[in-house]
């Protein structure tokens, strides 16, 4: 009993010294090698040495390929031997197994140990940089620019033209992201992925494009019709399109000059014949007498604003132009049956209400040199105890003239119109060649100027003729 039970201690103390020397030497095997279940950087390094790691690293630089996705599928690659990029980190996989503690080999079995490492590379940077320079991607021939979407007119209506994306690269961030991904080992740079391609401001589905077409199309929409006793003129989108336009910024506008050059057009179509009109004078003398700014006048600025106003809002509208000047009653003469007449041959004047004279007087007009002008005008304004003055002389500073007089019809603004000339002896005859001539206006006696003052109103017709 007792040897059987000697020889099973022996046998235990045998099995126990076995294993221990087996834990031992296992133990010693991984003195300098990983244990198992171990990566680093993702790299199996199961049950390696320093130097075998270092190989497998060092074949994997040697086989290294940076591959550069570029536009329309195109590729091109920076092989590590371009570059010679060589496996510099021995000193981080010694300290890494240094750290491992090679008595805890058994805990390994049943763990994962995944070790995160710099491990350093090193290259010629010089070579990079000509293997860089050398890459087609980023040379200026090879290198589309972006185009952004745009907008024409077809078939009478505004359509958006696609976006081109083109070629065009951000240089310097495409260097910057080719030498980050050889210091990392990357295998792979999209250049589209990484956004590294100048891309177009506005495509066909920006909002401000799209924003814009239909502005425009709005504004093409617009239908005016100018209508007027027979006359008519259109105006629509065939027109309109010449006169808006759309920036690079998108911003749509409209040319007030062109349509001002337009409404100045409609002038021809709806203003009175600015042609002389024969008149017959109260003394049935027949004289010409141009319309000048008689008779029926376009506005043309306040047509323009107006045109602009609609073309904003799309509109659909028929009307009248706006008038600075209405036209007078069909058969009549262009300045109407109410205005003032003056014959400067005669040295008369009349005026003339309804058709009828209801007052006249003999008049003095301008010295020859400074002759009272024809054709028609208007009544601009009245005045009480105005003082006329004439052009200032040079030499004194001073007007050549200051006249005070107690009524004033202006009938230019250039400083022609109706007053008293108390100053005048006589009116009438040929007073005006003999001396007696004003500077232009139409002198009258007081009691004359003052009772036709009364009478007459602003805006009232002004023929003046031989």
């Amino acid at each position: 009993m007792k040897m059987t039970k000697d020889k099973g201690i022996k046998i235990i103390g045998i099995v126990l010294t076995i294993v221990a020397v087996s834990y031992l030497c296992i133990a010693m095997h991984y003195a300098n090698r990983f244990f198992p279940n171990t990566s680093i950087n993702g790299m199996d390094c199961s049950d390696r040495t320093v130097a075998s790691i270092e190989k497998k690293m060092q074949s994997a630089v040697d086989e290294y390929v940076l591959t550069i996705n570029e536009a329309n599928n195109a590729t091109e690659v920076i092989t590590g031997t371009d570059i010679n990029l060589q496996f510099t980190g021995t000193e981080v996989l010694k300290e890494a197994i240094e750290e491992q503690n090679s008595f805890l080999w058994i805990k390994a079995l049943f763990e994962q140990n995944n070790i995160q490492a710099n491990i350093e590379y090193s290259y010629d940077e010089a070579k990079l940089a000509a293997a860089i320079e050398e890459l087609a991607c980023l040379k200026e021939e090879n290198q589309a620019a972006p185009q952004n979407a745009y907008i024409t007119y077809s078939d009478g209506a505004y359509v958006i033209n696609p976006e081109v994306y083109g070629t065009q690269l951000k240089n310097e961030e495409v260097v910057h992201a080719i030498y980050k991904n050889v210091d990392e080992m990357n295998s792979v740079l999209d250049l589209s992925a990484e956004n590294l391609y100048i891309l177009p401001t506005y495509t066909k589905d920006s909002a401000e494009v799209v924003a814009a077409k239909d502005t425009l199309n709005k504004y093409v929409s617009t239908k005016v019709t100018y209508s007027l006793d027979t006359l008519q003129v259109n105006v629509d989108g065939a027109m309109i399109k010449d006169w808006i336009s759309v920036n690079e910024d998108m911003v749509v506008s409209i040319d007030a000059n062109k349509v001002k050059a337009f409404t100045d057009t409609l002038g021809s179509t709806f203003n009175t014949p600015n042609t002389a009109e024969r008149l017959v004078t109260p003394t049935g003398k027949v004289a010409s007498v141009p319309n000048g700014r008689l008779g029926r006048r376009v506005g043309s600025a306040a047509e323009c604003e107006q045109l602009i106003k609609e073309i904003e809002e799309g509109k659909t509208v028929t009307r009248e132009p706006i008038l600075s000047q209405k036209a007078t009653p069909e058969g009549q003469y262009a300045w109407g049956n109410t205005y003032v007449e003056v014959d400067i041959s005669a040295q008369h004047m009349w005026f003339i209400k309804n058709g009828s004279v209801v007052f006249q007087s003999a008049i003095v007009t301008g010295k020859p040199g400074m002759d009272t002008p024809v054709g028609s005008f208007t009544i601009l304004e009245k005045l009480r105890n105005k003082t006329l003055r004439g052009n200032i002389v040079p030499e004194t500073g001073k007007p050549e003239y200051e006249t005070p007089v107690s009524y004033w019809a202006r009938v230019t603004w250039s400083g022609i119109g109706f007053h008293d000339a108390t100053w005048q002896p006589a009116f009438g005859g040929q007073r005006y060649r003999q001396g007696y001539g004003s500077h232009g206006c139409i002198n009258m006696p007081l009691g004359a100027v003052s009772q036709f003052y009364r009478m007459i109103h602003v805006g009232c017709p002004v023929l003046v003729h031989y």
